[in-house]
Formats: C-alpha cells, structure tokens, sequence
C-alpha cells in the first residue's frame, strides 16, 4: 500500500480525526458521499475498538495498487496488543458496510485492514497520490464537534435514504407478479415478497426452520439443492423448474426457478436473489402434447400390428386353402400309388409259380413306389418353402440358367432342346429357391412337347403403373418381369389359374409323367419373394410364364 497519513489513535477526539481523514481520502479517491460515509464508520469502528483494548493503535490511509489496473483505498488499525477477532462486534459490523475486512499478525502487532475499491481507478496515479499526501500536510485543522455534528447530519440523511430505498425495493417486489427472495451463501433465506409468502403462506423464520422441504415437491427437492449448491460453488448463475405447494390450493404448481449471484466490485459474492415465475400452464401443454404423441404412437404401432395380422390372417387363409386341397387330393393322389402296390401284392400272393406275371407284377409295384417317392418329395419341398429362413442374397439370373443347363444336360442332348436367353438381372432373392423355380419351369418345357423344344429367357424392368395395377404387388418395390417362353402343346387359357393348384396336371400322367406340385411350388417360391407368376398358353402354341420379382427386398 501506498501511505499517504498516518493517525495515532489514543482517545475520542483521535477518533473524531480519524473520521475526518477517512471521509476527505474517500472523497478525493472518487468515492460517493454514501460510500464515504459507510466505510469511515466502518473504519471509525475498528478504530474504537484499537482505541478502547489496546496500548499503541494507530491508523494508516493509503491506495492499495491491485492486478487489472484496478486499485483500493485501503484503512489499516494495528496496534501490538490483540485488540479484536473474528467474532468481535466490531468486526462483524465493520464487514457489513466495507467491501473486504482482513486480521493478520504482522511483525507482532495485530492488524486489520479495511478496503473498498475505488471506482475510477485510472484516474489514481502517482502524481495524484502526491498531491494527496500535500493535501493533508497542508489541511486548516477544523473543529471537532462541528466536524461531528455534520457526520451526524449526513448519516442521519444516509440512514433516512437507506430507509427509503429499502421501502421502496419492497413494494416494488411485491407489485411484481412473481416470488422473489434474497439469501446467504449459506443457503438462509434473508428476504421474501410478499408474493412468495402468500403462496407458500411461511415466512423467512419458517421457510430457515423446515429448510423449504415442505413445499417443494419430493422428487424435486434433492435435485434442486444439489443443483443449486454447485452453481454456489462456481459462483454462477442458477436456472430451472420446480414444483411448488401452494398453500391455499395443497397443489404443486410448476415454476421457473433463476437464482443469481449478487457481486461486490470487487467481484466476490455476498448473496443471491432468486425469482420465481408461475410456468404451469406452459407445462400442462407440453404434457398433454406428449400424451397426445405417446397415444398417437401407440395408434400407429396399433394400426400396424393391425396390418400385420390382416397379413398373418391372409397367409393362413392360404395355409388352411392349401392344406384343405391337400387333404381332398391327397387321399386319392398319394393313397392310389399305395392302392396299386397292395393290389399287385395281393396278385402275386395268387399266383406265386407264374414266372413272367410275377416280372410284370413287380414292374408295376417298383413303378407305383417310385411315383410315391416322387410325391413325398414333391410334397415335402412344397411344405419347405414357406418354413425356410429367409436369407436374401443378390442373385445372378444368368448364373441360375447355366447351373441348370449343366443339371439337364442329358435331356437337352437327348431332346435337341435350344435355350436362348442373354442379359438377365441380377436379383435380391433365395438362390435355392429361384433354381427350384426355373428347375421346374424347365423341366416342364422339355417334358411337354412333341417337337424340338425351343426356350426363350427373356427380362425387363415392369413400370411403376404396372406395378400398382396388380394387387398382388407391393408398389414399394421395382420390378422385373422374366419372361419364360416354350413351344410345348401348351393347354387352355382357362385353365391358368387351376395349373398352379398342388397335384393338379392337365395332362394325362401315363403320358407325360410328374406329380401336379412343380407349378405349385413355382407360385410359393414367386410370392415367397413378394412376386407373381401368371401364364398365357394355347393348345399346340405352347406357355408363356411371366414372373415377377423385385430387384431388392
């Protein structure tokens, strides 16, 4: 610090003096009439203390220069006897009024030093100081009680101003529409309006003993203090939403809650002020919109379930369609195979010692087996195709073709058979599955006809008005249409539906062989993959086989 006097202080007209010189440096520092006063009677109270317990007080006056280019005037009373504490009255009420307080032992004298920061500080240079300390040296000396009588005028004015002004803070906060309330850094509550009161109907006393537990709602109360403690301890500002019990009505009313740091200019925190705005209304809205959100969502997720089992309720419509033809057809296409083995059974059992019936009769036994074998798979592969797992794969069109062509070789040799096809798309499909399909297309264009057969593979893109003219596709999807012609003896056209029914066969079997479950399991496979499979034919014109599958799944 920067000494500019130095005051002995060993009675009350010292005191007096003491006042004097505080008063007239605070002045010259820049500082307001009420801040002069306010920190001479801080310091004047230190000073009777020293002058009151102890031996060799003395007072110093000077500028403290602090970091930031700012700067403090600052009060120091020692004297080498332990005049004051911490708890003494006189230091307690000297921290009230100046902005910091600080006992310290130095060089074995106790010492307490009073500051307040200057406002203006860069006019305080030192040339000012000097002018300062000539200032005093030169000082007319003035009479003592008319100097006490004017600071008693003055404080009388200070004390009658700082009513007024705490007067008027409070109506103002209670003419505002919302709680407010001022606190310590220890969290006790200091001042409530009015509107605060009668909400909550507890006063400042009250809300200290209960620590506002019982009117703030449950789960509200932990978060809000620990929330509210850690702001403290970073000394920032503290916002958000409470719930509090209103007294009148015993509801929880929700409240934006903002908690702000009152600073010194020396920028430490001597309390908080704290506002509350009624926002209940604001959160009924947003509870019932999210309501609103959670029961449309759960329409939605209805609606779904709705249409997933109109799905489920189709697909087994079509189970129960297909099981009933099953069972109706089956009790004559798989029993007549058996029928015939139990017949030429009971003829050999006749006539065991006719050599060449008994050839002719296992002939036909082996045959009649063969064509049972031929329907178990047939039915066993048809069953497989909605219980297989469904793991989609790109699948080259081209490369099922030449996989097939390698498995009927023979027959294509033996036939003649010309297959044509070129530039087929590569699909999101069952491999096994899409073989399985053309396999049987392939093996009924060889199997029926009476000519050299000739098979074209041919494929395109189907347009989107296509796509959504036939319900039996979903108009989500691309597709591609492949086109499976033959030369064949071909059939009627009236019966393109009935050729896809299970053990169904148009033609004569003696003739043509099979068991009526290839197509069938063509139209499994094709919707298995959310297609389709339609046919035009003529008799002696050959089929044409349209399926349509989408490019990706």
């Amino acid at each position: 610090m920067k000494n500019i006097l130095t005051i002995n202080l060993g009675n009350d007209m010292d005191l007096i003096h003491a006042h004097k010189r505080v008063m007239k440096i605070s002045e010259l520092s820049g500082l307001s009439l009420s801040v002069q006063t306010i920190f001479a009677t801080a310091v004047s109270e230190i000073a009777r203390a020293a002058i009151e317990k102890g031996e060799e007080a003395k007072l110093s006056l000077g500028i403290e220069f602090l970091r930031g280019n700012k700067k403090q005037l600052q009060a120091i009373v020692s004297d080498r006897k332990d005049f004051c504490d911490a708890n003494s009255e006189s230091i307690i009420y000297a921290r009230r009024l100046a902005d910091s307080v600080l006992i310290e032992q130095v060089n074995g004298r106790t010492q307490v030093t009073l500051g307040h920061s200057i406002p203006l500080a860069g006019l305080i240079t030192d040339l000012k100081i000097q002018s300062f300390i000539a200032y005093f040296e030169n000082e007319r000396p003035l009479s003592p009680y008319d100097e006490l009588r004017r600071k008693n005028i003055q404080l009388e004015e200070m004390a009658f101003r700082l009513r007024e002004s705490e007067n008027n803070y409070t109506q103002l906060t209670n003419s505002l529409p919302l709680m407010m309330f001022s606190a310590e850094n220890s969290g006790k509550v200091i001042y409530t309006n009015k509107w605060f009161r009668d909400f909550l109907g507890f006063h400042v006393s009250q809300l200290n003993a209960v620590q506002c537990q019982p009117f703030l709602h449950p789960e509200d109360y932990e978060d809000l203090f620990m929330r509210w403690n850690k702001s403290k301890d970073n000394f920032a500002a503290f916002h958000g939403q409470v719930r509090l019990k209103n007294v009148d009505s015993g509801q929880y009313i929700w409240h934006l809650i903002s908690i702000l740091p009152i600073k010194t200019d020396m920028g430490t925190t001597t309390q908080w002020n704290g506002f509350l705005v009624d926002i209940h209304a604001q959160k009924m809205i947003e509870q019932t919109l999210k309501d609103n959100s959670e029961l449309k969502a759960t329409q939605q997720k209805l609606e779904y379930y709705q249409e997933d089992l109109k799905i489920k309720i189709v697909a087994l419509n079509q189970s129960n369609n297909d099981l009933e033809q099953f069972a109706s057809i089956a009790s004559h296409d798989l029993q007549e195979p058996l029928r015939k083995i139990r017949i030429f059974v009971s003829l050999l059992q006749q006539d065991m010692d006719n050599r060449s019936l008994l050839e002719k009769h296992f002939v036909k036994i082996d045959s009649a087996a063969e064509r049972m074998t031929l329907l178990i798979k047939g039915v066993l592969d048809y069953s497989r195709i909605t219980n297989q797992a469904l793991h989609f794969e790109q699948t080259d069109l081209n490369e099922i073709i030449k996989q097939l062509e390698n498995d009927f070789e023979a027959l294509i040799q033996q036939k003649e058979a010309v297959i044509l096809y070129a530039n087929l798309p590569t699909v999101n499909g069952l491999p096994i599955q899409l073989h399985q399909l053309f396999s049987n297309l392939l093996s009924n264009a060889l199997k029926f006809t009476a000519v050299k057969p000739v098979i074209t593979i041919s494929a395109w893109l189907v347009s989107a008005q296509e796509v959504s003219s036939r319900p039996e596709l979903n108009p989500d999807y691309a597709y591609v249409q492949v086109n499976f012609q033959d030369n064949g003896i071909g059939f009627e056209q009236q019966y393109s539906e009935k050729v896809f029914t299970i053990f169904q066969q148009l033609h004569h079997r003696q003739a043509y062989g099979g068991t009526g479950i290839g197509l069938a399991l063509c139209k499994k496979i094709a919707e298995r993959h959310h297609g389709l499979i339609t046919v035009n034919s003529q008799p002696g014109e050959g089929a044409s086989f349209q399926i349509y599958l989408p490019l990706s799944n």
